[in-house]
């Protein structure tokens, strides 16, 4: 963050890829805003999430100058007095908080394949996958747990699609 204060001839700054949080790219985004000397026209955090304030802060800084900003999925955040029983954030499907936790913890959809599905078939019963959200301690509730089976179950038949899975994760938007 030193760097990008006193840095008068960086414009381009890719960052993406790394393990940062969202609360870091709003400091990234920050000091970017308030460095006097600072010249960064584009800043690139691919695949890295962030929040509303940032999406804000960078709708403030564009007003302002040219400013071209890549990122990945927006978490929207709940009001603190909305709790509701759908979960962790009542904002959030059980998907995209399956989606974050992975993300944060730096899985990939692949990895929880190989975890979850012992024999390989690329299919587990409702009942092993809510066993093994469970035991990965992924912060969903039952409800919101029941929620997403019913999206990776289709068909009906009690087995979850790994596909489907793969494709949820892979298209999903923090968004309700």
């Amino acid at each position: 963050m030193e760097g990008i204060q006193v840095n008068d001839g960086l414009e381009i700054l890719r960052m993406g890829g790394n393990p940062i949080t969202p609360e870091v790219a709003l400091v990234i985004v920050k000091v970017i805003q308030n460095a006097e000397q600072c010249r960064i026209t584009q800043l690139d955090l691919a695949d890295i999430d962030v929040d509303e304030e940032f999406v804000s802060l960078v709708d403030e800084i564009q007003g302002l100058k040219d400013f071209r900003v890549i990122h990945g999925y927006v978490i929207k955040h709940q009001d603190s007095k909305k709790k509701t029983s759908d979960g962790i954030d009542g904002n959030l499907d059980a998907v995209s908080e399956l989606y974050k936790y992975m993300h944060e913890n730096n899985y990939r959809v692949i990895d929880l394949m190989k975890w979850l599905d012992k024999d390989g078939s690329m299919s587990i019963s409702r009942e092993e996958f809510k066993k093994g959200m469970l035991t990965a301690e992924v912060p969903i509730t039952e409800h919101q747990l029941d929620k997403m089976l019913d999206k990776l179950d289709m068909d009906g038949d009690g087995e979850v699609d790994f596909r489907k899975l793969e494709e949820l994760l892979n298209g999903k938007v923090y968004t309700k």
